[in-house]
């Protein structure tokens, strides 16, 4: 998704699990998409 987005888009996903919080994190810098997605942590019914 990260790829399709406007130059100026943002995508926001939230993650309770630090585990997989690392792993996306490290993701989101390897491929080059850390400035356009934010990982919120936390639950997301809260």
């Amino acid at each position: 998704m990260a790829e399709f987005i406007p130059e100026y888009g943002q995508i926001e996903t939230i993650d309770m699990n630090i585990r997989y919080q690392k792993i996306a994190q490290n993701n989101f810098y390897k491929f080059g998409f850390d400035y356009r997605i934010q990982l919120i942590k936390g639950n997301a019914r809260e």
